[in-house]
């Protein structure tokens, strides 16, 4: 197992036992999350879990997380940092999902890995292994990462009074096969969605695999929804992303697949 790969092991055992909420005492608590946390780690899970903490101290009450994607962000001696796209699960009288994204920081401790911070609002994940100080792939990974912030709030935009422009925006970021892809994209579907922005300053993106001209990128879109023309809704959209330069040296998508989140469990 790479170091990459046992990072990701981790973070996903990790995350799933300190993110899981049960009605059980803070003292069985503790005992259960201890080999997944730092005591700083401690502190940042209790403050997101707080509202569901307090509620499974009064009654029957279940939370799960669950981890669709992730991507090792940064990995420099014994601290890492992972993106990460997945599900909050809560189980009670009903069953309810929503969508949770996270970049989890780790420490190696006492030669385990566990959490040492958690940041539900990240807006930079920017390095990530095996790039060393002075690589030249480090301005190529950091390129990559850009664009693929950028290229991904191009392909989630959508303009529903101009179909016909959206398509052709799709496709100046794009390569073949995905343009031939997005060509037959539906127009009144586009017409039907209801998106009406894309912001990619609020974008996070962690690069997965990074080579010369060629990266594969998790990235995470802020956008806003409308269903009556004034009413927007804030989301975010996870997305993996390949890409590749083109001839004249830019960067373009080859590939765009949506993450399910909600679904992964």
């Amino acid at each position: 197992m790479t170091r990459t790969s046992e990072v990701l092991a981790a973070t996903r055992e990790n995350v799933r036992n300190a993110f899981t909420v049960r009605s059980e005492t803070a003292d069985q608590r503790r005992a259960r999350i201890a080999p997944s946390l730092t005591s700083a780690g401690f502190r940042a899970v209790d403050s997101i879990l707080g509202e569901d903490l307090a509620t499974a101290g009064t009654k029957p009450f279940t939370v799960d997380y669950t981890i669709a994607e992730s991507a090792v962000s940064e990995l420099v001696g014994d601290q890492a940092s992972v993106l990460i796209f997945g599900a909050k699960i809560e189980t009670g009288s009903t069953t309810f999902s929503e969508e949770r994204t996270m970049l989890a920081g780790l420490k190696h401790v006492d030669g385990t890995w566990r959490i040492d911070s958690v940041d539900e609002a990240a807006t930079s994940a920017r390095t990530m292994p095996p790039i060393k100080p002075a690589d030249p792939m480090e301005s190529e990974r950091d390129s990559a990462i850009d664009a693929a912030r950028t290229i991904a709030a191009t392909l989630t935009r959508n303009d529903e009074d101009d179909p016909h422009g959206t398509i052709a925006r799709w496709l100046s970021v794009s390569t073949a096969p995905l343009a031939d892809r997005l060509r037959a994209t539906s127009l009144d579907d586009l017409k039907n969605r209801h998106e009406t922005q894309a912001d990619a300053i609020k974008s996070v993106a962690a690069a997965s695999a990074v080579e010369a001209g060629k990266a594969t990128v998790l990235v995470s879109v802020s956008r806003t929804f409308t269903t009556d023309g004034t009413n927007l809704t804030p989301g975010h959209s996870p997305h993996w992303i390949s890409l590749v330069r083109d001839t004249g040296g830019a960067w373009k998508a080859q590939d765009f697949r949506t993450v399910d989140t909600i679904r992964a469990h």
